[in-house]
């Protein structure tokens, strides 16, 4: 969480998604090498299988380090307070429907496409750069009621009360020791 708030949510998404395309990329590179030479020379065929596990590792590190944590902060942070669980829900159910998707289309596209199929993950990892550059607005420091006015939606009656109040420490008093 601190480096989250260190580095910001946007250029850990949008450098996170950059980076893991070239991850795809290079996995692509390491087992087409790998494939083409396997017959031909065992040793440089063993070094490239090691390395593209080593990119494959790398990969798991920079996904867990952007877009598998950033984005539940992100989406609990530009949603208002009286949408935030539903919303909150429903992303985090597209973040698994999607990760179910890619893990069962995975092997059939392997099977037909062989390792092309990193090219296409790399392409979806470098559009998601673009996504995160262009739709992706920096929340780092803003607080709530700022980042209505980020994404220009209007604060209810409700939720400027409850801001007011927490702001005046109000609501502190309300609670039950």
């Amino acid at each position: 969480m601190k480096y989250i708030e260190n580095f910001g949510r946007k250029p850990i998404l949008k450098w996170g998604a950059f980076l893991l395309g070239i991850c795809m990329v290079a996995i692509y590179a390491l087992c087409h090498i790998c494939d083409s030479t396997k017959t031909s020379n065992i040793g440089l065929s063993k070094a490239t299988g090691w390395a593209c596990v080593m990119v494959m590792y790398a990969f798991s590190v920079i996904y867990g380090w952007s877009w598998s944590s950033v984005v539940f902060v992100w989406q609990a942070e530009v949603f208002p307070i009286r949408m935030r669980a539903k919303a909150n829900s429903i992303g985090t159910f597209f973040q698994y429907v999607g990760a179910l998707i890619i893990g069962s289309t995975t092997t059939t596209l392997m099977k037909y496409l062989e390792f092309y199929t990193f090219l296409i993950f790399a392409g979806f990892c470098f559009i998601s750069f673009f996504f995160a550059h262009v739709c992706i607005r920096e929340t780092k420091g803003l607080s709530l009621e700022e980042m209505e006015h980020l994404y220009g939606s209007k604060p209810s009656a409700e939720d400027i009360k409850v801001a007011r109040d927490i702001k005046d420490k109000k609501a502190l008093n309300n609670i039950e020791s």
